[in-house]
């Protein structure tokens, strides 16, 4: 499978957060997806953490989430397919100019499709069914995309301060997740 240029940037994108600094697209570690050393673990972000909900991961890929897929020897590119076919495409990205398909992508990654899809079908004013078809996608193209990009962004801030209202432990996480989304400000702004 070919993937277009913009869903490649996503994901790249994506994996700093999902895989952490050491992520290196190049990498033939990462690559092959190898996790036998502590290095290696820190280029694909494979963990296997018993109080970690998500069970074993690799490249943001949780098993509980994703029962089907073998974590252990999952490559990048096998990794890439899940994301496309799984987020990317349920989520309608190459439908949308590149800030808004990489704001998109991340969110779907980052909160879900359905919590994903209902972002931005609020900030386009459609019914915030979860679902994305042709009603959210061709509301898409009557916005300016980076006034879209704003509202999703803004939708997620709140979504991170609500969490942590609701569930104060969860405070220590806040840094992180507002730094992600900083971070796509900043990466949809040197896209300009």
């Amino acid at each position: 499978m070919d993937f277009s240029p913009s869903f490649v940037s996503a994901f790249k994108f994506t994996m700093r957060y999902e895989v952490g600094p050491n992520f290196n697209f190049d990498d033939p570690d990462t690559q092959s997806g190898k996790c036998s050393s502590k290095v290696e673990q820190g280029k694909t972000g494979y963990s296997c953490i018993a109080e970690d909900a998500g069970g074993e991961t690799k490249f943001g890929i949780a098993k509980n989430a994703n029962p089907d897929v073998d974590i252990k020897s999952l490559t990048l590119r096998e990794a890439m397919t899940i994301y496309y076919n799984r987020y990317w495409v349920p989520l309608g990205c190459d439908n949308y100019d590149f800030p808004l398909a990489v704001n998109v992508f991340d969110a779907g990654v980052n909160h879900g499709i359905g919590g994903a899809a209902k972002m931005l079908q609020r900030a386009v004013n459609v019914t915030a069914d979860g679902q994305v078809g042709k009603q959210t996608i061709n509301a898409t193209k009557t916005f300016n995309s980076l006034e879209i990009c704003d509202k999703i962004l803004k939708s997620r801030e709140d979504l991170f301060q609500s969490i942590v209202s609701r569930k104060p432990e969860q405070a220590k996480f806040l840094k992180g997740w507002l730094s992600r989304i900083a971070s796509i400000k900043a990466y949809i702004a040197s896209q300009k």
